[in-house]
């Protein structure tokens, strides 16, 4: 005979974490933590090409609807274009005034 208590939950680096425990007759208590992927607005994501011809560009575009956006660049717009290889980061602010930050690598690549 088992029996399941639900011990709590909490919300840890983008997931929901449920943990419960199972008590057997023996007295031994086994601990089962079991998450499930929040959804995508808990994060920033970048979308466009990150590995491009020598002598072209891309547009790196931030998904979502933002507060502000800040390139390490310096530009301040959601979308940005870019010709040279390196680390392209953008910190955003929400309506609720939270910012988040990410990153992606564009590198440039020969084309015949």
């Amino acid at each position: 005979m088992r029996n399941t208590f639900f011990i709590g939950g909490f919300l840890f680096a983008g997931f929901f974490l449920l943990t419960t425990a199972t008590v057997l007759p023996a007295q031994q208590i086994e601990l089962q933590i079991e998450g499930a992927p929040a959804k995508k607005s808990y994060g920033v994501e970048i979308s466009g090409a990150t590995e491009i011809c020598e002598g072209s560009e891309t547009a790196l575009k931030v998904e979502g609807e933002y507060e502000s956006y800040t390139w390490n660049t310096g530009e301040m717009g959601r979308t940005i274009r870019v010709n040279k290889a390196g680390v392209y980061e953008v910190t955003v602010k929400t309506k609720g005034g939270c910012t988040l930050t990410t990153s992606v690598n564009v590198r440039i690549k020969p084309c015949t």
